[in-house]
């Protein structure tokens, strides 16, 4: 019941795994592993795993909900562990919609969410342990002069982050979307009706240190090359 791989800064590979007495794992560059009581958390189900830039570990819930976890680089030591549960609530999150499909940090160190209700972003990942300013906030897109919510109506399943810091957006059901790197554009739009893309129901996206843009879909692998 693996929900999801990550690698921090010094190279550990933290491991989410559901329904056990310890939700999280991680094996240490050592080759050895250890595991993290999350209580009250564990012996539900999780999800993904990212890591952002202070190593802070993000776990997706399959209910509403993120697990934020910090062992502040002290893997041995679990004293100094700290833990909380983002909701919807403003104040403890403010996570959109009532599904969470996707999430992935930026190169500027957002963390950036995808939605059965579109995208929100978490500027200031830092302040979760701190109790002020980390809600989500709604990413707003410039629509002929007007800014609106990013893909408010759509459920997105993936996001990946380009060399140029662009937010590639991945959709259940209207394809595949680049945005600029602060949100306010859309750029690009894929779909099976203007692209050989083989599916507008995305279900990841992963991008090769060369720029090349790997699309999964419910009927196979495809990728673009710009």
């Amino acid at each position: 019941r693996v929900g999801g791989l990550a690698f921090d800064s010094k190279g550990n590979l933290w491991v989410t795994n559901s329904i056990t007495p310890n939700l999280l794992s991680v094996k240490k560059v050592d080759g050895t592993w250890r595991s993290f009581d999350l209580s009250p958390y564990n012996s539900i189900d999780v999800e993904k795993v990212i890591v952002d830039q202070n190593d802070q570990k993000w776990i997706l819930l399959r209910e509403h909900g993120i697990i934020v976890f910090n062992d502040k680089n002290t893997i041995d030591n679990t004293t100094d562990d700290k833990l909380t549960k983002l909701t919807e609530v403003t104040g403890n999150g403010n996570l959109p919609g009532t599904k969470i499909y996707s999430i992935i940090p930026d190169k500027d160190g957002a963390i950036w969410i995808g939605s059965d209700k579109g995208v929100s972003a978490i500027y200031n990942p830092s302040n979760v342990f701190t109790g002020s300013n980390y809600d989500a906030q709604i990413v707003r897109v410039e629509n002929n002069g007007q800014l609106i919510p990013l893909l408010e109506n759509e459920s997105v399943t993936a996001i990946a982050i380009d060399g140029a810091n662009r937010k590639w957006m991945g959709t259940a059901n209207s394809g595949l979307f680049l945005i600029s790197a602060d949100g306010t554009k859309e750029l690009q739009h894929f779909t099976v009706d203007n692209s050989p893309l083989l599916s507008n129901t995305i279900s990841c996206i992963g991008i090769n240190t060369d720029g090349e843009v790997f699309i999964g879909t419910d009927k196979g692998l495809i990728s673009y090359r710009s």
